[in-house]
């Protein structure tokens, strides 16, 4: 049991309240000064972790606020934008103009399905020219039309030259011009091919901007435009694109599915392929299709329900595309009979909307 002296009773015990923070001790606390709190550890990671190279389009949230005030930096921390950029909240509106930023970087992909589609594919008349033009030049350009199949003529003709395993496929970012390509020059690999589609007229221009760039690499850059035919002098590297012919097509894609889907020797499939095309009918619906793309359904389905009796095959014609777009469509009141005569001399009597 203790004892209570007098010099106790006249001294009460301080409280925690009455301490200063330096006479309180923790538990863990040593001679260096108290631990690191765990929060602050992870205050130090998570700065680590958000320094952004140099050439990120994302804003660093650190100076959001700063910049743009609470609300933006709450709202907005995690927008990555480039140029110049309306954002708003509610009644807010935020206008950005980014200046001196780096451009967004090209993308390059593997043309994964070009391996097969050199199998099957039916030659053009620009092949050889595009063939030589490759042989002479880096950089070199195919002028066509869309939908004639000018991506497949300009892949195959790569393709021959630097092998369907390493030809790829050049996509540039909005309001980004062919011009990053210097910059990017480390990306493109030696001896590979490249094919870009690219808008506009500038073609010749870029063909002298990057024909150094791939020449060092040993590589091929191949553009893509839509043909003008108004347009008088071509230049030397540009190659006109015509639009293969559809049965020639149609017999390629039907005589590969023939042979491998259904086991077919290589005679046996070219018969069954000259014995649909002594259909009159199918040989309408082929020319009259818009380019490759609408043949290659035809010889698909053709090859999926072989061997086709007639009724299967009069559903897969029925189902095609020009028989679709030789159907009746209610554009107007007026009503008139059309009289077709097509290239095989086939009368056809169509009801049409005007």
């Amino acid at each position: 049991m203790s004892e209570l002296r007098p010099d106790d009773a006249a001294t009460p015990m301080p409280t925690e309240a009455d301490l200063e923070p330096a006479d309180i001790e923790s538990p863990d606390s040593g001679p260096d000064g108290p631990p690191e709190r765990p929060e602050d550890l992870a205050e130090s990671d998570t700065d680590q972790k958000d320094e952004l190279p140099p050439d990120s389009l994302r804003m660093d949230p650190r100076v959001g606020e700063e910049l743009y005030g609470t609300q933006f930096s709450a709202t907005y921390s995690d927008v990555n934008v480039r140029g110049v950029n309306a954002l708003g909240n509610n009644n807010t509106i935020h206008v950005i103009n980014y200046k001196d930023q780096p451009s967004a970087k090209p993308v390059i992909r593997d043309l994964v399905g070009l391996p097969d589609l050199v199998k099957v594919y039916a030659e053009a008349v620009a092949d050889k020219d595009l063939g030589e033009k490759l042989g002479e030049r880096s950089t070199a350009c195919l002028a066509g039309r869309p939908n004639t199949g000018r991506f497949s003529t300009a892949c195959v003709a790569l393709a021959r030259r630097h092998g369907a395993d390493q030809v790829h496929e050049v996509l540039l970012p909005a309001d980004v011009g062919p011009e990053v390509l210097h910059r990017a020059a480390g990306s493109l690999m030696e001896g590979h091919g490249y094919v870009l589609r690219l808008p506009g007229d500038r073609h010749a221009q870029v063909m002298r901007l990057l024909a150094d760039v791939f020449r060092r690499r040993s590589a091929s850059l191949l553009l893509i435009k839509d043909d003008d035919s108004r347009s008088g002098v071509r230049h030397s590297a540009e190659v006109q694109h015509r639009a293969p012919d559809p049965l020639a097509v149609f017999r390629s894609h039907l005589r590969h599915q023939l042979c491998h889907q259904r086991r077919l020797s290589a005679e046996e499939s070219d018969r069954n392929v000259d014995r649909y095309l002594d259909n009159s009918d199918l040989v309408w619906a082929l020319r009259s299709t818009y380019g490759p793309r609408e043949v290659v359904p035809v010889a698909k389905a053709v090859g999926d329900h072989h061997p086709a009796n007639d009724s299967v095959f009069g559903e897969i014609l029925r189902l095609s595309q020009p028989r679709r777009r030789a159907r009746p469509r209610r554009c107007s009141g007026l009503r008139r009979s059309v009289q077709v005569e097509d290239r095989t001399g086939l009368q056809l009597r169509d009801e049409r909307d005007f």
